[in-house]
């Protein structure tokens, strides 16, 4: 009986991956629903928002994770090593160049859309505007750009928009060779030679209180 089973569940699970991979209404589905609806101590909010449209600068890439949409962090984390997931590119008009179906401007309060949960600024070392300028006009052309659930095409995915511009103006941007392909992974953009890592969510963003509450807690026991 109980070998029963575990050839069941182990005929179950590769069927399962090979739908996902296979079957593009399904994977949509999949990596379009928040796994996690509810609210969490780590969502962005509008005061946040706020603050990072003061600290960008045109050509500054924002990097970002979701732990409402977990299997997204699951994927990259087994894929390419990093629980970072996407980016997005900030243009001359302060707005955001990105993938969220298509390739889309957009502005600051896509990442409430999204209820992200982890942010980062990243300003790459460009020599002058002009550089700046040909990197945010390389990746406005491909707005509309549909995205590529395959990863073939470095500008169907939000990643690989910024990470071909920037390595086409000789700012070098690594990429990870995961099944047989060569994907851009955000953690890749913390990388870039000479880049500085402006403001983090990990090492900025204040605790909310109850982790403050658990922290002082912890302190005192002298965890």
């Amino acid at each position: 009986m109980r070998l029963r089973t575990f050839l069941l569940v182990a005929s179950v699970i590769p069927l399962s991956i090979a739908t996902i991979a296979l079957v593009p209404s399904v994977r949509t589905k999949l990596f379009t629903t928040p796994l996690w609806p509810w609210p969490l101590p780590f969502d962005t909010n509008d005061d946040e928002l706020d603050m990072l449209q003061t600290l960008v600068e045109p050509g500054d890439i924002i990097v970002e994770a979701n732990l409402h949409s977990w299997q997204w962090i699951a994927l990259c984390t087994s894929t390419l090593g990093s629980s970072w997931v996407h980016t997005a590119l900030v243009d001359d008009e302060k707005k955001l160049l990105t993938m969220d179906g298509v390739a889309v401007q957009t502005d600051f309060g896509i990442f409430k859309k999204w209820s992200s949960t982890r942010l980062a600024i990243i300003r790459p070392p460009y020599k002058d505007k002009k550089q700046r300028h040909t990197v945010i006009a390389s990746v406005k052309k491909h707005l509309g750009n549909a995205y590529d659930h395959t990863f073939v095409n470095p500008n169907g995915y939000c990643n690989g928009l910024v990470g071909a511009a920037l390595n086409a103006v000789g700012i070098p941007v690594q990429t990870v060779r995961t099944w047989g392909k060569d994907v851009y992974s955000a953690h890749n953009f913390f990388k870039i030679p000479n880049a500085i890592v402006v403001w983090n969510s990990d090492l900025h963003r204040p605790k909310p209180k109850k982790l403050k509450a658990k922290t002082r807690k912890l302190n005192l026991l002298g965890a």
